[in-house]
């Protein structure tokens, strides 16, 4: 849990953006959802450590909103790498390339 303040903290800071809800306690919801003005929005899944990651809850979200780009926020990611989870395509990245690489795109 403390991870995920840290990451929201940074994003607001950074981004200057309130566009960003947190998941719910229910099972399935993802950590931080992102919308954006006429665009798919982005879901954000934070874990201390890439290995830790389980698709689930990226899964989940996806079949309701199959055009969302998904992210997995860890601090031992040094390089952007892209997982495939069957029809899930991840990013995991660090919070700086999360930062630089959604800053134009969020509203």
């Amino acid at each position: 849990m403390l991870r995920e303040h840290y990451v929201l903290n940074e994003l607001h800071a950074r981004l200057q953006s309130r566009r960003m809800t947190i998941g719910g306690k229910h099972g399935h919801e993802v950590d931080f959802i992102c919308a954006r003005r006429g665009r798919p929005p982005l879901a954000i899944e934070c874990k201390w450590s890439a290995e830790n990651f389980e698709p689930a809850e990226l899964r989940a979200f996806a079949l309701h909103y199959p055009k969302a780009e998904c992210f997995v926020v860890t601090q031992d990611t040094d390089r952007t790498a892209t997982r495939r989870y069957g029809d899930l395509k991840v990013s995991l990245v660090s919070l700086e390339s999360l930062v630089n690489v959604r800053t134009p795109s969020v509203e």
